[in-house]
């Protein structure tokens, strides 16, 4: 799952 990090609840797990 990838998602723009700031729709995650970890806070950006794929924020680049």
């Amino acid at each position: 799952i990838r998602f723009s990090g700031d729709m995650l609840p970890d806070g950006g797990i794929n924020r680049r």
